[in-house]
């Protein structure tokens, strides 16, 4: 019989996040600031403009997904107050 290797294309799908990358966001920064790193984050929630989410996850052929996100809480004035990263 034949042996078929299915082609399959590497899927990227997000805004791209590595850690040198995420470890430049910290508390105090504002959105200007964030922004500029990591540009318009993918959702950003209607009711709640104070919390902003990126998510990357890459697919690579035939083997596991990578995923990795930030959410970053800011206060009222408009600076981080908060980070979450996984």
């Amino acid at each position: 019989m034949y042996n078929y290797i299915i082609y399959t294309d590497d899927i990227q799908q997000g805004t791209y996040l590595d850690d040198k990358t995420m470890s430049k966001i910290h508390i105090g920064m504002t959105k200007t600031e964030v922004s500029n790193i990591l540009g318009k984050p993918i959702i950003e929630p209607i009711f709640n403009e104070d919390t902003w989410y990126y998510i990357y996850s890459l697919k690579l052929k035939h083997k596991h997904t990578t995923h990795k996100k930030i959410i970053i809480n800011f206060n009222q004035a408009g600076v981080v107050s908060h980070i979450t990263k996984s």
